[in-house]
């Protein structure tokens, strides 16, 4: 069951490499993003973007 929560992407920061990763996977500026969902140790999150699901690392997702 997922948490159905989400957001629009304010800013994406940190280093180069993790925000590109997350630009090439559809996560930008202004983008609206929906929490489905944390791994069984709380270490991943599922968003939905743009009709997609997609996992991250909690700490790449903190970046957002």
């Amino acid at each position: 069951m997922g948490m159905n929560k989400g957001g629009v992407v304010g800013k994406i920061v940190g280093n180069k490499g993790v925000g590109k990763g997350l630009m090439d996977m559809g996560i930008r500026k202004n983008r609206v993003v929906r929490i489905e969902g944390v791994g069984g140790l709380g270490e991943a999150i599922e968003l939905v973007v743009r009709g997609y699901k997609l996992r991250l690392r909690k700490s790449e997702g903190d970046v957002v």
